[in-house]
């Protein structure tokens, strides 16, 4: 349930989102979910992007993102390769420099990624 990070994020100065899931049911799901509470708490989702489930390659996804210029991106993938990629190209295309901060499940953290 990604209600309780969606209403966490606003409340902690979060005010523009981009959402950047895995194009699956789980994804949707946790996108919908998030989306919901984060508006319901006063936040803006300024864009939205689905990715493919099985993804190499997060660069022009992320360049979207940068481009976007929100305040955080919250990620839903499935852990494994796909997180892994996704925090790469998060830290190579400057995300993190340009203090876009990363909202997600613990999914993206999981041991077995670490």
């Amino acid at each position: 349930d990604t209600q309780p990070i969606a209403q966490w994020a606003a409340k902690n100065g979060i005010k523009r989102a981009f959402t950047l899931v895995s194009d699956f049911g789980p994804g949707v799901d946790a996108e919908t979910t998030f989306i919901k509470a984060f508006k319901a708490a006063g936040g803006e989702i300024v864009d939205s992007v689905r990715t493919p489930l099985v993804n190499a390659d997060f660069a022009p996804f992320l360049q979207r993102v940068k481009d976007t210029r929100p305040e955080a991106v919250f990620v839903f993938l499935p852990p494994g390769s796909q997180t892994i990629a996704f925090i790469k190209g998060y830290e190579e295309r400057g995300l993190k420099q340009a203090g876009i901060r990363i909202i997600a499940t613990g999914d993206l953290t999981d041991d077995g990624v670490l």
